[in-house]
Order: C-alpha cells, then structure tokens, then sequence
C-alpha cells in the first residue's frame, strides 16, 4: 500500500478523528479548527515551530452517536481507503492485554495518541500487531506530530520499525514510541524519536528535545489511545 496514499488518507481521518478525540474548545494543543482545514497545515514536510500545548483540564470525547456520523467522513473515495476503529483506550481499557485483543492480526494500523502533556501523536504500521515478542521491519511505516504537524519516515533498515511485547501496548523502533502497560496510570511512556525513525530537521538525537517531541515530557501518561485498522475499499 503506497505510503503518499496512506498519508493523503491520514490528513482526512486527522481533520475527523482528531476533532472529536480532542475537543478543542477544551483542549487548547496549538491548533485551531481553521487551520485544519488546509491539510498542508496539519502535515508537511519541513517541521514547524512548536506549538504551546496548554494544560488539559477534561478527559474524553463526544457521545457514541456523534461518532457514528464523524466515521463516515473519514472514508475518502479518492484515495480508496476507510479506516475501522478497533481500539479506544478509554472505552476498552489501557491494559496491554486489552490492545492487543483488539488489534493483534489486524493489518495496517494507525494509531492516535494524546499525552498528558497535552501533544497528540501517533504512527501507522502496515504489518499486524502479535502477542508474541519479536521486531519487525516495515518500510512503508511512519511516525507523526500533529502538535507539530510533521512525518517522520522509519529509516533504520535493521527491523526495527515495530515491536511486539505482549507486555506493552503500541511500540514503534528501538524506542521512538513505546506505551506500557496501564498507560494512563504509569509515567513510563516514552517518545524518544530518532531510534528507527527520522528526527526533525535541526535536531540531534541526544539532545531532549528528541526525548520530548512527541509527547511534550521524557515520561509521560497518556491521557487516550485510539488505533484504527486501515482498510482497502472493494469498489
């Protein structure tokens, strides 16, 4: 599956799917619904400066009958995609166990996730999530900012784009992203980009502000945790 058509696909489920895990007139990340109407301001290629993320005072979304009718925005007949919730953490529960019951053997995945940080971030995959410990490589994976709004493309070639720990939840590379266990409870998820996937232009990968791209602190707790299963439309 082309990674431009993936990322073309992406920018629509963002302008959904991130409106309503975050509402914004709660939830003040540094972008504003306006800006998400240009889908060139929400992903590019050069990073951005960083965006003030304030602190969240309110945890959760929309009711399940508002969903229902964002979902059916996202499938974009253009790009011959459709993305399939299969995993919320704050209705499903933030054990491991409970991610990888609903997204282990699912195929491609992408993955949205808001730290208490207030950044909301993710990554998309195209191989399926196991119960079984193991690296994978998978050159069409990448990891994204929306608080900053920027791709970064897996680059280490030596198998490292996922793991799979049945110990933890969603992990991408050596430790580019890595959700533990009860997510929401411990301040032991990390985001120290440049492992396996691209740092942002500029930036050194010993420096901290690698550490804290992603999710705005070295540790942090995720406040939600949302993956959904990228689907090819049968015309």
């Amino acid at each position: 599956m082309p990674q431009l058509m993936i990322i073309k696909a992406l920018v629509q489920l963002l302008k959904g799917v991130i409106l309503r895990v975050i509402l914004l007139e709660k939830y003040k990340i540094g972008i504003q619904p306006q800006q998400l109407q240009n889908s060139n301001q929400i992903l590019g290629a050069e990073r951005s400066k960083p965006d003030q993320a304030a602190v969240v005072v309110k945890k959760r979304i929309i009711k399940e009958e508002e969903k229902k009718v964002q979902m059916n925005k996202f499938d974009n007949p253009k790009t011959q995609i459709s993305f399939n919730q299969i995993y919320m953490g704050s209705r499903d529960g933030f054990k491991a166990k409970d991610f990888h019951s609903r997204c282990d053997n699912k195929g491609p995945t992408v993955c949205f996730i808001l730290s208490d940080s207030g950044n909301v971030f993710g990554g998309f995959v195209t191989k399926s999530w196991k119960s079984q410990y193991s690296w994978e490589g998978d050159i069409n994976a990448f990891i994204f900012s929306l608080t900053h709004r920027t791709i970064h493309p897996y680059y280490n070639q030596n198998n490292t784009a996922i793991k799979n720990d049945p110990n933890q939840s969603w992990n991408q590379g050596y430790g580019d992203i890595s959700i533990k266990d009860r997510c929401n409870e411990v301040n032991s998820n990390t985001s120290w980009l440049g492992w396996s996937y691209a740092l942002p232009h500029g930036f050194s990968f010993t420096e901290t502000q690698s550490k804290t791209y992603l999710g705005g602190m070295i540790n942090f707790k995720v406040l939600d945790i949302e993956v959904f299963q990228v689907l090819k439309k049968i015309s």
